[in-house]
């Protein structure tokens, strides 16, 4: 087995590993969090998981009924994750050891399963909160973006990218509080775009959403360069599609808003008492310090003009 190194950073985790994980942030600041990974078999990997008092955590499924997602999680043994096809993960319980089976083939599955469900649940056990957003630097501070899957957040990251914005991650936002003031980690270099979109922007844009990585249910992955280190979070939008023709609106949330950050929260299978105390002393902050606004973006508006009406309006709030 080669022997570990630190390769990188993703979600606020130094990242330790004994085999090679693309994407990954440059190290930066030394953090004290850290995860380390290691490459087993699938046997092994099941020969270490106690299945006896074991319990369901997520189950998902094709509408054929075949598996898609399972993870299961063990008071002393922590939690395994595995996709047919794209990987099995033991992750442990305080989140700094990752035990991993990979595909020898499928190599975009598997980078998906660990950047999109263990990494976060790793971050996410060591004290970090994960939200279901993508965000981007603007004014050097970060910029986030919540709304419903498939509403076109990472759209929206992507065309403010290739609009002069930084990259910090795509989907999944790990956040902190230090010195009363709520962080923002940057995630793996990696966002998924339409071909369409793609083709819509000039060819400047399309140069700084990085090199393309391959293609995963219909989308094109993307390798952008990612601002390194923790940004403040400055400006959250709660992003909105109305089938309805109206005007673009952006509404602040006054007053605040907390569940709706609340509903926000990744991996909502997490409800240990340390994640909850943390969420809420997240949400707090984040009400305190954050400024927040509904985006409402008629169906009609294309996802380049939108990001346009982004940079007006956060440059205006960060005034």
């Amino acid at each position: 087995m080669a022997p570990a190194e630190v390769l990188g950073n993703a979600f606020g985790l130094e990242i330790e590993a004994s085999f090679a994980i693309p994407v990954l942030g440059p190290p930066c600041s030394p953090t004290s969090r850290r995860a380390r990974c290691e490459a087993r078999s699938a046997r092994e990997l099941e020969e270490r998981w106690p299945d006896e008092g074991s319990a369901s955590a997520v189950e998902r499924r094709y509408p054929d009924g075949r598996l898609f997602l399972s993870v299961r999680s063990h008071p002393d043994a922590g939690f395994r994750i595995w996709a047919p096809h794209h990987g099995r993960h033991l992750v442990s319980p305080d989140g700094t050891a990752i035990q991993s089976a990979l595909p020898r083939r499928n190599t975009l599955g598997w980078q998906r399963l660990f950047f999109a469900q263990t990494l976060p649940l790793a971050a996410a056990l060591q004290g970090l909160e994960v939200l279901h957003a993508s965000a981007v630097v603007l004014h050097g501070r970060a910029v986030a973006f919540t709304a419903p899957s498939g509403t076109g957040k990472s759209t929206l990251a992507a065309h403010l990218v290739a609009a002069g914005a930084s990259f910090l991650t795509d989907d999944v936002l790990a956040l902190e509080q230090r010195n009363g003031v709520v962080e923002a980690h940057s995630g793996p270099a990696r966002i998924s775009l339409s071909p369409a979109e793609l083709r819509a922007m000039n060819p400047r844009g399309r140069a700084l959403l990085g090199g393309r990585a391959g293609t995963a249910d219909g989308k094109i992955l993307l390798e952008p360069v990612v601002a390194a280190g923790a940004r403040p979070l400055a400006l959250l939008y709660r992003v909105t599609r109305s089938p309805r023709y109206a005007g673009p609106a952006f509404r602040a949330h006054v007053p605040a808003r907390p569940l709706a950050i609340l509903a926000s929260a990744f991996l909502p299978y997490l409800q240990t008492p340390g994640r909850l105390r943390n969420q809420l002393a997240i949400c707090d902050r984040i009400v305190s310090t954050v400024q927040t606004f509904d985006f409402d973006v008629p169906a009609s508006v294309p996802a380049d003009e939108a990001a346009e009406l982004v940079l007006a309006h956060s440059a205006s709030a960060l005034s």
